[in-house]
């Protein structure tokens, strides 16, 4: 069952050392309330995260959360993500046993052979949501967003050439422009990627002029003039056959300046860590989760010849 509820910093881990990290290398913290969720009465049996007012010692806002464990419930806890928009997909969507072992349900996500980015149908699924109500937010500079998720490519997985995963967008108005080759200047995006023989990155769509010489290290020679830039290519492999637990946490810069947060783990190892991104230009914030799953690539030799599965629990949006 999905949940949201209010981030406690006594009783839940703190995403990273994103706030303990400045430009200048201080400490300085970010002011450290909590919203308020639309659960925030739950009682502490259910969820020990349910007192706000234990949450002085945050190194930066987590605003609320919302969680989905599994899929027993089908597309009942589909509904949990909040969908804002639904472009494509829902046939290729499923909700079917751990294939890794259990009785619990998971979200499976299925490619048809020789579809992807470019195909009349791409296959996979693409919708964007806003699970815990980023809006109310919008331009939030001391706030963490944080999300995260069990990824598994079942055994034999056809990895061809790569393809695209779930991350966070965000951008004026809605945001959803951020990606297919259009410039980033007034939005982003952070999808994760998969690659060949399962070469793990972070494809990221933000204004490439502004970004410091740390961002152009986590990329090198895959830092491009067009499309987005592939983030620390091949640091992890996804390995088929297994879980993996894949986070991203984004912190929003002052717009025009170099002191914005991105860390992105693979089974809790830290792969990317940034701290003087540049997201945003201009006063806009987080819009939420960009759930995008297609094999590509523009041309056909990213289509795998078999249809393809790829499956998900544990999805945290916070």
């Amino acid at each position: 069952m999905a949940t949201a509820y209010p981030y406690n910093a006594e009783t839940s881990s703190p995403p990273g050392d994103l706030y303990r990290r400045r430009e200048s290398g201080s400490k300085e913290k970010p002011t450290e309330s909590v919203a308020e969720s639309e659960s925030a009465g739950a009682s502490s049996s259910d969820n020990d995260s349910s007192n706000s007012s234990s949450s002085s010692s945050a190194l930066g806002k987590v605003l609320a959360c919302a969680e989905i464990p599994n899929f027993n419930n089908g597309q009942a806890d589909m509904d949990k993500f909040k969908i804002t928009k639904d472009s494509w997909g829902k046939q290729y969507r499923a909700f079917v046993k751990d294939p890794a072992g259990g009785t619990n349900k998971v979200l499976e996500i299925t490619v048809p052979a020789g579809f992807y980015a470019r195909s009349k149908d791409k296959g996979g699924t693409g919708f964007y949501a806003d699970p815990v109500g980023n809006k109310q937010f919008a331009s939030n500079k001391d706030a963490l967003y944080t999300f995260e998720y069990d990824i598994y490519f079942p055994q034999g997985f056809e990895w061809v050439k790569g393809g695209k995963l779930p991350g966070q967008y965000g951008g004026a108005g809605s945001g959803e422009a951020c990606s297919g080759g259009k410039a980033a200047v007034d939005c982003f995006s952070t999808r994760h990627m998969w690659r060949t023989n399962g070469m793990a990155e972070l494809y990221v769509y933000a204004d490439k002029s502004a970004q410091s010489s740390q961002y152009k290290a986590t990329c090198g020679k895959y830092c491009v003039d067009e499309y987005g830039d592939s983030l620390e290519r091949g640091k992890y492999t996804f390995k088929a056959g297994q879980w993996t637990h894949v986070k991203q946490t984004i912190g929003l810069n002052t717009p025009g300046q170099q002191d914005g947060y991105l860390q992105v783990s693979y089974d809790n190892e830290t792969a990317i860590d940034i701290n003087t991104m540049v997201w945003r230009n201009t006063d806009f914030g987080v819009n939420g989760i960009m759930f995008q799953i297609f094999f590509g690539g523009s041309t056909a030799d990213w289509a795998p010849s078999s249809d393809q599965h790829i499956y998900f629990k544990n999805i945290k949006y916070m």
